[in-house]
C-alpha cells in the first residue's frame, strides 16, 4: 500500500515537473474572439487553440474549436466546428504566422494607437496566458485587439486558408476524447474577452 502511494506521489510530481506541452491531454494555448459588424451583418466568434499531447512518446498536435454566431438581416447561422492539425497542414503554417502578443507593461507611450471602431468591421482579440496560473490551469490572459491591424489581418488570412479544414465532428484522438470547451453559453463565457 505504501509503495503504491509513493508511486502515485512520484507520478504526480513528475507530471508537474514536465512542461505543459509534455503533459498528456489538451492544453488551451491561446484564444481568439471576433465581435462586431454592421451593414446588416453581426458576428460573434470564439476560437480556442488547444495543444494536445496524447503521450510523451507521441508528438503534440493542435485541436482548434470554433463557435460562431452570425446574424444577418435575412436570418443567421450558428456553427460549432473543429480542426485537427494532423489533417490540416494550413493550420501549422497559420500558427507560425500568428502575431505575438507583447507584454502591455513593455509597450512604450509612443506605441499607442487610437483604436476607434469603424462602423462595419468586427473587433478581433487574440488572448494568450501570462502568469500566474489560475486554479483552472490557465493564466491571466494578455490581450491584443484591433479592428484593422496585425491581429485582424492574420485572422482574415488564416480564416481563408482554414476554410477547407473545418469539420462539424472532431476526429478521433486515439483512446482519449477531447471535451468540447465551447459547447454551452457558460463554457463560452470563460473564453470571451
Amino acid at each position: 500500500m505504501v509503495a503504491l502511494r509513493l508511486a502515485s506521489i512520484v507520478a504526480v510530481l513528475l507530471a508537474a515537473a514536465l512542461p505543459a506541452s509534455a503533459q498528456e491531454g489538451a492544453h488551451p494555448r491561446f484564444a481568439l474572439n471576433q465581435v462586431g459588424g454592421g451593414l446588416g451583418i453581426w458576428i460573434e466568434q470564439i476560437v480556442l487553440f488547444n495543444e494536445v499531447q496524447l503521450s510523451i512518446r507521441h508528438p503534440s498536435f493542435w485541436i482548434v474549436e470554433s463557435h460562431t454566431v452570425e446574424t444577418r438581416l435575412d436570418g443567421g447561422a450558428v456553427a460549432h466546428q473543429w480542426i485537427d492539425s494532423r489533417a490540416c497542414p494550413a493550420l501549422v503554417i497559420a500558427l507560425r504566422a500568428r502575431p505575438r502578443i507583447t507584454n502591455p507593461a513593455a509597450t512604450l507611450p509612443d506605441d499607442f494607437v487610437l483604436n476607434v471602431p469603424p462602423s462595419d468591421t468586427p473587433k478581433t482579440t487574440l488572448a494568450e496566458p501570462a502568469s500566474p496560473l489560475t486554479a483552472d490551469g490557465w493564466r491571466t490572459p494578455v490581450l491584443r485587439s484591433d479592428y484593422d491591424g496585425e491581429v485582424a489581418a492574420w485572422w482574415w488570412l488564416t480564416r481563408k486558408s482554414l476554410e477547407p479544414c473545418w469539420r462539424t465532428q472532431l476526429t478521433a484522438m486515439g483512446e482519449q476524447r477531447h471535451k468540447p470547451q465551447l459547447a454551452t453559453a457558460n463554457s463560452r463565457a470563460k473564453w470571451t474577452f
